[in-house]
């Protein structure tokens, strides 16, 4: 199978990159040590040119591109998200890690961006019920969990 991943000039300063353009190659990469070496050369990368005067910058660039591989890996069908973050070590920010948590239903991702809540905490610490009450609290709307997935909120 041809590797599809493309990296971009991480040397390139004057180049702004978007997230898709540093991150989606973790997608593609299938040579497993490539992809570490990438992870690696772009927590350098952000260090240098977003925590630039952090002390921790190193600890704060790891964390921050941790997360963003996990967020990406979360739009990826639950099998592919499952290779992404154990192939990187990483997981979701919202969601955790799909072998922990599994996949989360449309309502409860929608709940966990408009709430600003992981899933567990979403999962241990409310109701269906109160999450249709905090969700109509934030947004103003009502909501109704309907019995098949497909049909959404």
């Amino acid at each position: 199978m041809l590797n599809k991943a493309n990296y971009p000039d991480l040397n390139n300063w004057n180049k702004e990159y978007t997230t898709k353009d540093l991150f989606e190659p973790f997608i593609h990469e299938e040579d497993i040590d490539r992809g570490l070496k990438y992870k690696e050369d772009l927590i350098h990368y952000m260090a240098k040119k977003y925590f630039i005067n952090d002390s921790h910058s190193i600890a704060r660039a790891t964390e921050h591109v941790n997360k963003s591989i996990g967020y990406m890996a979360g739009y990826l069908d639950p099998l592919q998200r499952q290779v992404i973050e154990e192939k990187y070590g990483v997981e979701h920010p919202y969601f955790g890690k799909i072998k922990e948590m599994g996949q989360p239903s449309q309502y409860e991702a929608y709940a966990c961006g408009i709430l600003n809540i992981t899933l567990k905490s979403l999962r241990e610490g409310y109701t269906k019920e109160e999450i249709l009450k905090l969700l109509k609290e934030k947004t103003g709307y009502d909501f109704e969990i309907r019995e098949k997935e497909s049909e959404g909120l």
